[in-house]
């Protein structure tokens, strides 16, 4: 019987069989510099609005299509019950950036837990998502 001596590793990012994958991407800065003219003029909502969007249809949605698609298993480290985490807010932490129709930007990972919920998944009270 051959052993498999593939290291063991709690998180890491990519296939991580039997630990945690986390995405760290560094398109997240990347897409923040690329539109730090939005920011730095004042239009904060705008910003964040462009830089959520464009990591969710570049990055983010495609790396967790990739872990649904292998079967893994998802704990949420935030409660998607708190508006706070599931919505983009001003650095105050207190008040929701709004976009231009006035609807409130959902964070990147409101963004996970409506996709989640749309690919079937149901989040339980102690974080996991289960189908």
């Amino acid at each position: 019987m051959k052993r498999d001596l593939t290291p063991l590793f709690l998180s890491k990012q990519g296939v991580n069989n039997g630990g945690i994958n986390i995405l760290r991407s560094p398109q997240w800065a990347a897409i923040q510099e690329k539109h730090i003219d939005l920011f730095n003029a004042g239009n904060i909502s705008e910003y964040w609005k462009r830089v959520t969007d464009e990591f969710w249809d570049t990055v983010n949605k495609g790396w967790l299509d990739d872990a649904i698609s292998r079967g893994d298993s998802f704990r949420l480290v935030s409660n998607p019950a708190d508006p706070l985490k599931y919505f983009k807010t001003a650095d105050n932490g207190v008040d929701f950036l709004l976009d231009e129709a006035g609807n409130k930007i959902k964070s990147i990972f409101g963004r996970e837990v409506d996709h989640l919920r749309s690919k079937g998944f149901t989040i339980r009270p102690d974080g996991t998502a289960t189908r």
